[in-house]
């Protein structure tokens, strides 16, 4: 058996860059332990119909990838191929369409089982990895196959590129975070889509960039120099996500954005692109939970 297979890859969270990776800011994304996904080959498992399913997956993922094998030369496609029909399939418990990185945990996987060699340069890796990636979102930045592989938080820095920040956790931003559930699924191509029309205006770039962008990029850079996140700025991107990216925001979750803006007491953004999944609450402390359990939300502390 390919002692690859035995590796659990993590789902992953970006806490901040949503969109503002698209117009060359920067972004902080951090891997989620809680959830996550490994190969499995075991025959008895076929019983399953999850197994059944995520085989007949992989399968097309081995079609998709041998129908353009000249640039595949990185993964051994032929051992692939053979661990696919002997019942190869993915376990994970990680939640899909929601915002989580399920297809960057599986494609992280597969790369790590059937690569043809260790260069574990990030820019390498990564760009690998947004290859593999194309079968799910037909084109892919390689964030989310990056932090479930490398298993570290993952800075962007616009045109500068990436890179990682080992020593770096969700306790050194000085704040509770919290993933809240809004029930439904992301639905990630056309928001964007969405997103790139908008910027086309002047006027929305330009809010965008004082509104939006120079918080996100001031506490990507709070991360990267190891200080605490200023929770003004986190306010100042939920003000904004409620009023410019309502698209973004379920009709019924825009209430809990502005109750938390009334009050300062907590602030809501966006979990990547929105539209479902998971929203982020960043509050100072344990307090904003009695507002969750008051309105029957679902919720999880980092």
């Amino acid at each position: 058996m390919n002692a690859g297979l035995a590796h659990i890859f993590p789902a992953k969270i970006l806490l901040f860059g949503e969109y503002g990776i698209v117009a060359g800011g920067s972004g902080l994304a951090i891997p989620y332990k809680r959830y996550g996904g490994s190969l499995k080959f075991e025959a008895k498992q076929l019983e399953h119909s999850k197994a059944i399913e995520s085989n007949s997956a992989l399968q097309q993922l081995f079609a998709f990838l041998n129908a353009e094998k000249i640039d595949y030369p990185f993964i051994n496609l032929q051992s692939f191929k053979q661990d696919c029909e002997a019942g190869l399939w993915f376990n994970s418990d990680i939640p899909s369409a929601y915002g989580l990185g399920s297809s960057g945990a599986l494609v992280a996987a597969v790369y790590n089982a059937y690569k043809t060699n260790d260069n574990n340069d990030l820019s390498l890796v990564k760009a690998r990895l947004a290859a593999i990636e194309r079968f799910y979102h037909g084109l892919s930045s390689g964030i989310d196959p990056a932090v479930a592989y490398f298993q570290q938080t993952l800075v962007l820095r616009g045109n500068a590129g990436a890179g990682l920040l080992p020593d770096w956790s969700i306790e050194q931003s000085g704040l509770n975070v919290y993933l809240l559930d809004t029930g439904g699924q992301s639905k990630t191509s056309d928001l964007v889509e969405w997103f790139k029309k908008q910027l086309e205006d002047d006027g929305f770039r330009r809010i965008s960039q004082t509104e939006f962008f120079d918080s996100n990029n001031r506490l990507v850079d709070a991360a990267i120099n190891g200080e605490k996140f200023m929770f003004d700025d986190i306010l100042a991107i939920s003000h904004f996500q409620l009023n410019y990216l309502a698209p973004m925001i379920p009709q019924a979750f825009r209430k809990h954005f502005e109750a938390g803006l009334e009050d300062g007491s907590f602030a809501l953004k966006l979990c990547g692109s929105g539209g479902g999944g998971y929203m982020l609450c960043f509050s100072h402390s344990n307090e904003c939970e009695k507002y969750f359990n008051d309105n029957g939300l679902s919720y999880l502390l980092l």
